[in-house]
């Protein structure tokens, strides 16, 4: 018995602590939020079968992810009910699965009391989002992970399947109050459409990539679509694109790019793109392999792209088949003081900016040559280039 199931019992005029003492005699008197005890609690390290001979008991539940089972409740004492803590030392969820019941994960540090409700079946006092810590990792392993009953805090078995996956745990069981949520990528080739939206509870601030010095290894070859005000920071991963935009920000969403990030050749789409309020910074040094690419940079329809004095690493020449650098429809490129280095730099193909329909182009007077490319780039009023 859980969430509708105690609207029969609120318009009888009980609330949830006097229906605990209804089912279980005594229990109101020992109902607690932090799991404190007059004895000192059963402690527990691995998969555990609660028996009957666990009534009233406090159970403190160490070690990493396992199950913790029951039975259907006629199997147990009328008046059984058992009291779980999940030790915020452990670091890892527990998998609660009690009969009549979906299973449920029991986060570090919460604690639940659970009832022989008798034909209403097991009754909980509440699954909570988890308070998490600022920089959870939620790691994803498309080989060995799986979505179903996980807690994605642990590597290979322990790691979530699918980023899907680690965004639908993180938005529907975490509660971030604006720290950030780690998704940590093994290596491998995603070629999945990702989209990440905000208007959550909390606020989300999502960091992803793979495992520091494994930017060659962690390979997205799908598009990546941020909106409603999500923020992503990308690290240690290469985004080769073979449609759309490995990055596509839209609808006031923001991505962050960081110094170990790579781009490598996407012939049919772009490799990163702002529209409708979507921003996106290049605050950090990166590198774009080489190969070619539809554009490198590209902001429409009021998006933003921010650079602001990174370095960019261009270790093999890119051809551009629309321009390095594409604003069109009121869309904004700022990109002062970059410096486009490395063997491929000066050996760049195709225009080197493009403007159209009220956008702009900000280099801070770095000429019309300053973005890389063997064609002279172009501004149509009232766009801009400057």
């Amino acid at each position: 018995m859980q969430g509708d199931d105690f609207a029969a019992f609120d318009r009888a005029g009980l609330n949830r602590r006097q229906l605990f003492t209804v089912l279980a005699p005594g229990a109101g008197a020992t109902l607690r939020t932090g799991g404190s005890a007059a004895s000192p609690p059963l402690q527990v390290g691995e998969a555990l079968a609660i028996q009957a001979g666990h009534n009233h008991a406090t159970i403190l539940l160490n070690g990493g992810f396992y199950p913790v089972k029951a039975g259907a409740p006629a199997n147990y004492p009328s008046d059984f009910r058992v009291t779980l803590t999940n030790n915020p030392r452990a670091l890892r969820g527990k998998l609660m699965s009690f009969g009549g019941l979906p299973n449920f994960i029991l986060w570090p540090g919460q604690t639940l009391t659970v009832f022989n409700g008798g034909p209403a079946g097991w009754i909980h006092d509440g699954q909570n989002r988890w308070n998490m810590t600022p920089g959870t990792i939620i790691f994803v392993d498309p080989v060995n992970g799986s979505d179903s009953d996980n807690d994605g805090l642990g590597s290979q078995s322990g790691a979530m399947a699918t980023i899907a996956g680690a965004f639908n745990l993180a938005t529907q069981q975490f509660m971030a109050n604006g720290g950030s949520i780690g998704i940590g990528l093994a290596d491998g080739t995603y070629d999945t459409t990702e989209i990440f939206f905000g208007g959550q509870v909390g606020a989300f601030l999502f960091s992803v990539g793979g495992a520091p010095g494994r930017t060659a290894n962690v390979i997205m070859t799908g598009t990546w679509s941020l909106k409603d005000f999500v923020a992503v920071g990308f690290n240690n991963m290469t985004f080769a694109p073979s449609a759309g935009s490995g990055i596509s920000v839209d609808q006031n969403g923001i991505a962050d790019i960081n110094s170990t990030v790579a781009f490598a050749s996407a012939p049919n789409a772009n490799h990163m793109a702002a529209s409708n309020g979507g921003v996106i910074n290049l605050f950090d040094a990166y590198t774009i392999k080489g190969g070619s690419v539809m554009a490198h940079l590209h902001a429409t329809g009021g998006g933003r792209m921010s650079m602001s004095g990174p370095t960019v690493n261009i270790a093999a020449p890119l051809a551009s088949s629309g321009a390095f650098a594409l604003a069109s429809n009121n869309g904004l490129i700022v990109a002062p003081g970059v410096r486009f280095v490395g063997a491929g730099a000066s050996s760049c193909t195709g225009r080197r900016y493009f403007a159209v329909n009220g956008a702009g182009i900000d280099t801070g007077g770095g000429g019309a040559n300053y973005f890389p490319g063997n064609a002279a780039g172009s501004a149509t009023s009232p766009a801009w280039y400057g």
